[in-house]
């Protein structure tokens, strides 16, 4: 079984215990997180779309860490006139455990088959 969810406007695609790297989500280690913005949840052969989400559909998750990513440098120059700059960035990230995939009552799902 696995979910696409939507997460900051980018799309990850999820199992229970899978471990994700986000872009920097506000919490503290341990804190739990809930995701209901589900697009896609394949379950055996079943799979359900949402349109654009699937209603009472959950994902529940639990930070892990909050890091920072490898530095990204940012180079610039101007030709012939001895111009340069170099700047970098170390963007923050958020490491995120799923937990597991809640399902709602069958009445308000909407099923496509394969």
């Amino acid at each position: 079984m696995y979910a696409v969810i939507d997460i900051a406007g980018k799309q990850y695609k999820v199992s229970p215990e899978d471990k994700i790297t986000t872009e920097k989500i506000e919490g503290a280690l341990g804190d739990k997180l809930l995701f209901d913005k589900i697009l896609l949840v394949k379950d055996g052969e079943s799979i359900l779309f949402g349109t654009p989400y699937i209603n009472g559909f959950r994902v529940n998750g639990q930070i892990v860490s909050q890091t920072k990513s490898e530095k990204i440098k940012v180079s610039k120059f101007k030709a012939k006139v001895r111009y340069r700059k170099t700047t970098g960035y170390r963007p923050k990230l958020t490491e995120i455990k799923i937990l597991s995939l809640v399902r709602p009552r069958k009445s308000q799902l909407t099923t496509v088959k394969k």
